[in-house]
């Protein structure tokens, strides 16, 4: 509930004006909200659900701030968790994205999924 509060309030200060990044349209928690459920609220790398301190959050695979056009399309949206966001969407920095986190993801979840 909480979660849901703050990310509410997130997207709303990024629409006044964008204060926490790039204004969001008004369908972006619609959007969200409907690709978490079409994919079951798992992880697409890790392939396991979220957790209350490590939640599923949606990625734009080409980035929002480049490609505002793509920003409720959900053939450009991917589900991690927020432990793997930082990491392998944005390679350990914010400002950076990975263009091939479409890979990446399938690779990584290769990976877990058949470990020994």
């Amino acid at each position: 509930m909480i979660e849901k509060l703050l990310e509410y309030l997130k997207d709303l200060w990024r629409g006044y004006g964008g204060i926490l990044g790039a204004a969001r349209s008004s369908l972006w928690s619609k959007t969200r909200k409907d690709y978490l459920i079409s994919v079951n609220y798992t992880c697409e790398i890790s392939g396991t659900k979220g957790t209350l301190l490590d939640p599923i959050e949606v990625h734009h695979k080409k980035e929002y701030s480049h490609f505002p056009e793509l920003e409720n399309d959900m053939k450009n949206l991917i589900a991690t968790r927020r432990s793997l966001h930082f990491w392998l969407c944005h390679l350990g920095n914010w400002k950076s994205i990975n263009k091939n986190i479409e890979i990446d993801a399938q690779t990584w979840y290769l990976r877990i999924k058949n470990r020994p």
